[in-house]
């Protein structure tokens, strides 16, 4: 891990080394040809023009040699002519030959790369961090990207950024071990919403959550454990949430015995191509006018186009299953939902 994180700190380095290099080279460039004009224009006569000596400036420095259209005639017109075209054509090569590597050897795609990652990290807030792109990590960025959700991936195996980029193109994705304090710098943790770990050790994971709590108190962390003896030492690190996929396996296994038609009605709702579907929350916040009215009231069924299943209860842990129509709405209050995600923004204001 320690040996991909280093190569990758190098390789994002490279990207901006040669940027870099290619960037000064072509100033210098600049700079040279415009000494080259007007050196032509001082050592030239009176008659000749500033086109002339842009002329002569390019075919020195191209080594074209078209002919002079300057008059050139003293020593120290024609010793300046000579530095110029020598220390022109070396400035020359040293951009051409940057310029080849920076192409050939996918500097330049590295590049840009970085630069637009840098930009959407600039505009994204309120986000959650998916670290380790794995099998999970993978359907966990599905479920995101499905539900338009902000988010931000990082993965330290070089070999699967490019396929991530493929399939999320417009979601920034940080190349580095997740639990760096730089990396999780770069990923917005300041800024983030939340964490999901789900690296493929639970020492791995145990070392993420310690990390980002320190950086960030009061982000949500949502932890994978694949041995359960280390669930509570996750609990205790500071992970809000700690899932055991071996658990969560076995209890579907059951539910496809004993309850096989709830499990498919899920799964078609999961997987449905036409509409988003899914089991969504709807936060009461305080001061919100729709304080005192009933369920029947605000009508978020034919309002906003979802089912209201269940209601938490405000400072607990309590849920009010199949709410009647009469139930009150009071601060703190979270209405549980059914229905396309894209109705959401809709049932959020009803509450705002």
């Amino acid at each position: 891990m320690a040996l991909a994180v280093k190569m990758s700190a190098s390789l994002n380095n490279n990207h901006f080394i040669w940027g870099r290099r290619l960037i000064d080279g072509v100033g210098i460039l600049l700079v040279v040809f415009l000494v080259g004009v007007l050196g032509f224009k001082y050592f030239g006569t009176p008659e000749d023009s500033w086109v002339e000596s842009w002329f002569m400036a390019s075919i020195t420095l191209t080594t074209v040699g078209f002919g002079e259209v300057t008059h050139l005639e003293t020593s120290a017109a024609q010793i300046f002519t000579g530095l110029y075209a020598i220390s022109g054509m070396g400035v020359l090569l040293f951009v051409v030959t940057t310029g080849t590597a920076f192409i050939v050897e996918g500097e330049a795609k590295q590049f840009f790369w970085q630069r637009r990652i840098k930009k959407m990290m600039e505009k994204i807030i309120d986000h959650d961090i998916i670290c380790g792109m794995g099998r999970q990590g993978r359907v966990i960025a599905d479920e995101y990207f499905k539900t338009k959700r902000p988010f931000v991936m990082v993965e330290a195996d070089p070999d699967k950024i490019d396929e991530l980029r493929e399939a999320y193109p417009n979601t920034p994705v940080i190349d580095g071990d997740a639990s760096d304090n730089d990396i999780l710098d770069a990923a917005g943790i300041h800024k983030a919403h939340g964490l999901i770990a789900c690296l493929t050790d639970d020492r791995d994971n145990l070392l993420l959550v310690v990390t980002a709590k320190q950086i960030n108190p009061n982000i949500r962390i949502v932890c994978k454990v694949l041995n359960v003896q280390h669930l509570s030492k996750l609990n205790r690190a500071g992970a809000d949430s700690v899932v055991s996929p071996t658990l969560i396996g076995g209890l579907r296994m059951a539910s496809e015995m004993i309850r096989p038609t709830v499990v498919t009605f899920l799964d078609k709702m999961l997987r449905d191509k036409d509409r988003t579907l899914r089991v969504e929350e709807v936060p009461i916040p305080k001061g919100t006018q729709a304080q005192g009215k009933t369920l029947e009231q605000l009508d978020v069924n034919r309002n906003a186009g979802m089912v209201v299943v269940a209601i938490k209860l405000p400072n607990s842990e309590q849920f009010h299953y199949a709410p009647t129509l009469d139930t009150k709405i009071e601060d703190g209050m979270t209405l549980v939902v059914v229905g396309d995600v894209n109705n959401l923004p809709k049932a959020a204001a009803l509450v705002a």
